[in-house]
């Protein structure tokens, strides 16, 4: 928010550079209240609120300054606007029309690259979603594949093996009466430890 003591100064620094270069200065402390009001702390050509903040110099770019719409003319009430800085020097050296012409430039170049980022986040997730069905594919294709197997073993009778979801192998089998579980990395190895038994 910009305090009234900052408005003064704005008010006193433009009225000495308009004496300075000879310039009109017709605009009273009421006049110059009338123009803040009207504003409402707001740059009445871009609408962006006024601010302070500096812009890696000393100079504020979006501070209020007085900008005359016809420079050919001095400054008076019905030729003066609120304006941020940044605006006031590219309007009082080109005017309204190259600064649309760029303000259009800006705001197409930003949404195209925006559009652009668009597009690579959803081809990127695309990307990973077809990546995350091929691993469930692939999942669903081993627990498949190791499905529940029966094997013959004469001394011990009849058992299943099957690949757990932590990746372990388990043999379920009967041994000497009792229904027994056997674990293992592979299958190989439970192969192994099943034709211990």
């Amino acid at each position: 928010m910009i305090d009234d003591r900052t408005y003064a100064l704005i008010y006193r620094t433009t009225r000495k550079n308009a004496a300075t270069r000879g310039l009109l200065f017709d605009l009273s402390r009421d006049d110059f209240a009338e123009l803040v009001a009207r504003a409402d702390s707001k740059c009445e050509v871009s609408g962006l609120p006024f601010s302070l903040e500096r812009a890696g110099s000393f100079r504020r770019p979006f501070a209020p300054s007085i900008d005359r719409v016809n420079n050919q003319l001095g400054y008076q009430l019905s030729n003066v606007r609120l304006v941020c800085v940044i605006t006031n020097f590219a309007l009082s050296d080109w005017g309204i029309a190259p600064l649309l012409r760029l303000a259009r430039a800006l705001d197409h170049r930003e949404a195209t690259q925006a559009e652009r980022r668009h597009e690579g986040l959803r081809q990127q997730i695309e990307t990973l979603q077809a990546e995350a069905e091929a691993l469930r594919c692939e999942v669903a294709a081993l627990h498949n594949q190791a499905g529940r197997h029966v094997l013959k073993n004469r001394s011990q009778g009849t058992g299943t093996f099957s690949l757990r979801k932590d990746g372990r192998w388990e043999s379920k089998c009967w041994r000497d009466g009792k229904r027994v579980s056997i674990y293992a990395r592979t299958e190989a190895e439970l192969l192994l430890k099943l034709k211990e038994l």
